[in-house]
Order: C-alpha cells, then structure tokens, then sequence
C-alpha cells in the first residue's frame, strides 16, 4: 500500500515537472520572447501578461524542489551528470551544425534558417559548462557534490522537518528580502546555493508529505494569495512589499512552489496515464537545454511573440499559453528522437559501466 502511495505520489510531482518546464516557456516568451508589452501604450495586455509571469515565476523554484523532493533519499550518480553533459553537447552539436554547416538547399527544405559560420557557437556547443549558456546546468552540476551527504535513509530521522522548513525560508528567503541584503550569496537564485537549499526543501517536503495528511484547498489559497499579492506589488497596484518580489527567492514566490508541490504530490493518477507522464518528464530537461540554445533563441525566439500584444487581451493569454505549449511540443518531439538515438546505443548503461567504480561516486 506505501509503495502504490509512493509512486502515485511520484507521479503527481512528475505531471508538476511538466506543467513547471511550460511555465519556464511562458517565462521566455513573456521575457526575450517580447511578448510582455510596454505597460505605458498596452495597460491591459501588460496587466495580464504579467498575471501569467507572476504566476510562472515560480516554476524554476519548483524544479529545484522537484530534485529534492525525487532525489532525496537516493545515491547521486556520477553517470547522471554525464549523461546529460552529453546530452546538452549532442543537442548543441547538431543545432550548430544544421543552421551553419548544413547546405543551404537542405535548410530551406526543412525551413531551417542559416546562421553564418561561428567558432564561438561551435565553443559553445562543445563546452556547455564553460560557456555558462544554461545556468541551471551549472547550478545542478555544484549540487551533485553534496548530493552524497543527503543520500541516507535517515538523513531526516530526528529533524522536525515542519519547523526545519519555516527556518530555512525565514534565514534565506524572508529576512534577506526584508532588509534588502543578498547575506548568503544567493545571488537572485541563479547559483549553486540557492540550488541546494530547494533541494533539501525538497526533501523536508517529501518527508512532511509522507508523514502528514495534506489539504489540498489551503493549498491552492496559498498558491493564489501569493501569486495575487506579488502580481499587484509587481504592477504598482499595491505599494512595494519586500517579501512580494518577483524574484526566485522571494518568500512569496518560493511559498507558491511549495504549495504546487504539496497539491501536486496528492494527485491521484491511473496507471496508464503514469507510463505517459513518465515519458513525457523524460524530457524536460531537452526541452529546456533545446529551446535556451543561443542560436534557437536569436533566429526563433528572441522578440518573435511582440506582435501578441496587437491582438484582444483574450487571444492574447490564449497565444502566450499556446506558444509555450508548442515550443513544449517541438523541443520534446526533437528531444524523443535523441532520446532514441542514446537508447539504440545504450548510452545510460554504457556511462554506468564506466563511472560507477569511480572515487567518490561510489556508493
């Protein structure tokens, strides 16, 4: 019964995966994607526009939490790391090479649009770390290192995990925001800290999640009360609140992922939606390594959603939503067909095989 529980629980939290990479694209769209206008000459569309920002905001904490919350209680995997650097490379390799080196007549048959030839793009595509182009990647690859000393059965056997979760959001979150000082380094969540401290979050919550039974609706009044507050501190409707940012450390922002967390680990999901769901989280770190690459975004993406604006304040929500589903739709289609590709080779169990005897990834 524990173990049915668990991995329903687990199913739930992989559907907020999805929903969190959508509300990433939403965030792209609104942001270079241009799509949020001008709040002196589009007053309403600026309003709702930023009604979905701010209630996207927190999709990228929700994935910080999503990595404590799975991954917890379990042995870090040196293969992991490499197999997603390899997966970023193979992606950014052949982004390169089909807008740069592949003949012309060949991209205007897949209405590929031509880059001129870079060596900086190709740097890039060879060296993902180095070229810090995916921040997130950089944060999870300093997270990985202290994975270890989470990685026990009882790590939270004698900490109350409720009143360990409150401190760390007032230390880190509220009382930084409170004095406008960044004390820990925390550097607006773009960091390897900011990284760990939603990862153990994430952990207090599965553990609070296991233990404890779960309202939903004071939940969903959490959600909407912070995600309300911010947007109206955001757009000048109310006067600046410190703890109302719209910032990935925010209190605010950081409380609406906890509460999409806490709904979504009690959804109840069918076992055959479950084998869906499963392929379908597979690959959101494609779509987010794939629609972030420079060259995606300078020939696609970059101010292409302006003209949004130009249409009523409905179809315009409507079309920021559909983009975001669409470039959710592409980039995975494009990420299953790699996904194929490393299945065919074996590339997770060969990567296995060469790293699992490697000091101090060993379990």
């Amino acid at each position: 019964m524990m173990r049915q529980m668990t991995n329903s629980r687990m199913a739930g939290i992989e559907i907020l995966r999805i929903v969190s990479t959508v509300m990433i694209c939403i965030l792209h769209i609104l942001g270079r994607g241009g799509g949020l206008p001008d709040p002196q000459t589009k007053h309403q569309h600026f309003l709702l526009g930023s009604l979905l920002k701010t209630a996207s905001y927190c999709g990228v904490d929700c994935y910080g939490l999503i990595s404590g919350y799975v991954g917890f209680r379990k042995s870090p995997r040196v293969g992991k790391c490499v197999y997603l650097w390899v997966q970023i490379v193979f992606l950014y390799v052949w982004i390169t090479f089909l807008h740069e080196s592949l003949p012309s007549p060949l991209q205007r048959l897949f209405f590929i649009k031509e880059k001129q030839f870079s060596i900086q793009d190709w740097k890039d595509a060879l060296f993902p770390v180095q070229s810090k182009k995916l921040w997130y990647y950089n944060a999870y690859i300093g997270l990985y290192w202290f994975q270890k000393f989470f990685s026990s059965e009882h790590t939270l056997d004698h900490i109350n995990s409720p009143i360990a979760l409150v401190s760390i959001i007032l230390i880190f979150s509220v009382f930084p925001q409170l004095t406008n000082k960044d004390y820990f380094g925390v550097y607006e969540g773009y960091c390897t800290l900011w990284l760990l401290i939603l990862f153990v979050m994430g952990g207090l919550l599965r553990q609070i999640t296991e233990c404890t039974t779960i309202n939903i609706l004071p939940c969903i009044l959490a959600y909407l009360i912070c995600i309300l507050t911010t947007w109206s501190v955001y757009t000048n409707i109310l006067p600046e609140i410190p703890t109302f940012r719209l910032s990935y450390v925010s209190p605010s922002v950081l409380c609406a992922a906890i509460s999409l967390i806490l709904i979504f680990s009690k959804m109840t999901i069918s076992n055959r939606i479950k084998g869906v769901v499963s392929r379908v989280s597979s690959l959101t770190f494609g779509v987010y390594v794939i629609h972030c690459n420079p060259i995606v975004w300078t020939l696609y993406l970059q101010n292409t959603f302006q003209k949004l604006s130009t249409l009523n304040p409905l179809w315009y929500v409507l079309s920021v939503l559909v983009s975001s589903l669409l470039i959710f739709t592409v980039c995975a289609l494009i990420d299953f067909c790699r996904l194929q590709f490393f299945q065919l080779i074996q590339l997770s169990q060969n990567l296995t095989l060469l790293t699992e005897n490697m000091l101090p990834f060993r379990s």
